[in-house]
């Protein structure tokens, strides 16, 4: 949008805003955690400078917080600057350990509300069978049991941002890990296809999760195909 640009333009140079959406992609869920109202704020009250603090995940991480704890992001909006915004930040963290077994229970909760709609997608595709992760504790289980890293994205899921299923070939016994990234607007994208400790996938099991995608309205970008062209 030119004019969420143009007003980006006011605070920032094309350089230091290429900077954050490129970290915003690679590190926060595909850069949909941050609204333009968010981008707007973060580079007005002065957030951005490359050789400070992280800025940038300060921001973030007050934003879930408040999310977290039930309160309305306007706090965050209504920051005069990047120390008011530091100061919201460090008082949610001590609000937080104030209330640890509160906290880690609204995690859990969150976590199975953002995943609930998933469940729908559960099922035999061909040789494979389906299963949503529904849980933290069953999000854990599968990066320990598959040996990678889903385990680090459960803030994207609570966000609703990122959602993870469980893989079985029920005709070569594979197992797998199914990753998708998802919209504002509920449009879902195939992001990965992973064996034990990141291995490829069977040409078996790929073209059964491009069934599952195609049944699903899963859309297959050309820039995230390459696990599903097993070698």
């Amino acid at each position: 949008d030119q004019t969420i640009i143009d007003e980006l333009a006011r605070y920032a140079t094309e350089e230091q805003i290429d900077n954050i959406i490129t970290r915003l992609n690679f590190n926060y869920g595909d850069g949909e955690i941050l609204n333009s109202e968010h981008l707007i704020n973060f580079f007005s009250k002065g957030m951005y400078d490359f050789l400070e603090t992280d800025r940038l995940g300060i921001y973030i991480d007050t934003k879930r917080m408040l999310n977290l704890l039930k309160r309305d992001e306007k706090e965050l909006l209504d920051c005069k600057n990047k120390y008011e915004v530091e100061i919201l930040h460090n008082k949610l963290v001590l609000e937080q350990k104030e209330n640890g077994r509160e906290i880690d229970q609204i995690r859990k909760d969150k976590f199975k509300e953002a995943t609930e709609s998933f469940i729908k997608m559960n099922g035999s595709y061909g040789n494979i069978r389906v299963e949503a992760i529904q849980t933290i504790e069953e999000l854990n289980e599968e990066g320990i049991s598959m040996n990678h890293c889903i385990a680090s994205y459960f803030q994207i899921f609570i966000d609703k941002r990122y959602m993870g299923f469980r893989v079985y070939n029920d005709k070569n016994k594979e197992r797998l890990t199914l990753g998708v990234y998802l919209t504002d607007t509920n449009i879902i994208y195939f992001n990965q296809l992973k064996g034990y400790d990141n291995c490829s996938a069977s040409k078996d099991s790929c073209l059964a999760i491009i069934d599952f995608c195609h049944a699903n309205n899963i859309i297959i970008s050309q820039s995230e195909i390459t696990d599903l062209m097993p070698i």
